[in-house]
């Protein structure tokens, strides 16, 4: 089962049209990867990120396997550009 996972302003509406589908189990796990686990950890709800946590998220990212699959890429993409103020990064669970 997949997330679908977007940026939307503080309002919860959708920045663009574009969004990302990202199995389940993709992210980085373990005690030095919190957000990602926390995320992993409840596939069936929606997850949103603030900057702050974004920020946090991506250097998790960057932590971990640094030949990362090309959608947990694509993610990172995405996910930078939710550090700007008032977008978020909303995982959209099944």
């Amino acid at each position: 089962m997949p997330w679908t996972v977007r940026l939307e302003d503080e309002h919860g509406i959708p920045e663009t049209n574009e969004s990302l589908v990202i199995e389940f189990g993709s992210l980085p796990l373990g005690e030095e990867y919190p957000i990602s686990s926390l995320i992993e950890s409840a596939p069936y709800y929606d997850t949103l990120l603030n900057p702050v946590q974004v920020k946090a998220f991506i250097a998790e990212i960057d932590a971990g396997d640094p030949n990362c699959s090309e959608a947990l890429a694509r993610l990172r993409s995405l996910a930078q550009r939710a550090t700007a103020p008032h977008i978020y990064l909303r995982f959209i669970g099944d």
